[in-house]
């Protein structure tokens, strides 16, 4: 009877050891085929470190915990009622220097972390030296690659890196009101519908198809010989040009009306001078097109 028992346990211990060793190497291996131009790619770092492994919280992935996870068990009152509790990990958030890295970099991790760090002889030499089972961070296995780019090669700059400094509350509350707030004027038809595509957006909020078409437009402004109506952003963005003011037309039929209500009045002749000149870049406008 005890021998099989023993052929019906042995196999299940021996898949949960299978799973357990393919979630660790699995960090490895999500790094293993990174270059420099991906390593420096914040929408490829994010996908990679906002993955999910088994077994393991997203806390200790984004940190360095050296293997430590929350545990539970049973603790006994005085009536010796027993009831579930955890055990949650030691955690700390330190700024540490990388001399390799020549940065500074602010990372969770466990009191185990500091001890190895210090039995190590420094931050770099615990990222490289231990191993990716003994280390068991997604974030631990980035800093390493970047960490061997740059003792590969002295030239390779690393401009940001990645969760490194913390996101205040303040900034983004401000962020959003500034984004609020009506910098342009625009037309009492247009204001209530979705202006998004008007607004300035930041590399980070880009696109992918964004972030090329930037980088396009910054080589054409270092090289002007470039521009030509024939490139297809510069059509495109001319196009663009063309449909808003075409939307703001009619506003300004409006307003030449008013103004001609008002001719008498010396105030109103200068302005009538000014927007001569914006009939004439118009006209030069529709004479190019």
């Amino acid at each position: 009877m005890f021998s099989l028992i023993k052929q019906i346990v042995a196999p299940v211990k021996l898949g949960n050891l299978i799973q357990r060793n393919f979630s660790i190497a699995k960090q490895e291996q999500l790094f293993q085929n990174f270059n420099q131009k991906d390593i420096l790619n914040p929408h490829l770092v994010n996908s990679v470190l906002e993955r999910n492994i088994q077994k393991r919280t997203e806390r200790s992935q984004k940190g360095l915990f050296h293997g430590k996870q929350p545990k539970t068990g049973l603790q006994t009152c005085f009536s010796e009622k027993k009831s579930i509790r955890w055990w949650k990990v030691n955690v700390h958030e330190k700024y540490l220097w990388s001399d390799i890295l020549q940065k500074k970099i602010r990372i969770q991790m466990s009191s185990k972390t500091l001890r190895t760090i210090d039995k190590y002889g420094g931050f770099d030499n615990y990222v490289l030296l231990t191993k990716p089972k003994n280390m068991d961070s997604l974030y631990g296995e980035y800093l390493r690659k970047l960490m061997m780019f740059k003792l590969k090669d002295p030239s390779f700059k690393i401009p940001y890196i990645q969760k490194s400094t913390p996101v205040k509350h303040e900034v983004q509350r401000r962020r959003k009101v500034f984004l609020k707030r009506p910098i342009v004027w625009y037309p009492k038809e247009i204001r209530n519908t979705d202006l998004t595509q008007l607004r300035m957006k930041l590399p980070h909020n880009m696109s992918r198809k964004e972030l090329e078409d930037f980088k396009v437009m910054e080589d054409l402004n270092e090289h002007p010989e470039r521009i030509t109506m024939d490139h297809p952003i510069v059509k495109r963005e001319y196009e663009k040009q063309m449909q808003e003011l075409k939307a703001l037309e009619p506003e300004r039929q409006k307003i030449m009306e008013r103004l001609e209500r008002y001719r008498s009045k010396k105030t109103l002749e200068k302005i009538k001078e000014v927007c001569k000149q914006g009939l004439d870049e118009w006209e030069n406008v529709q004479n190019v097109k």
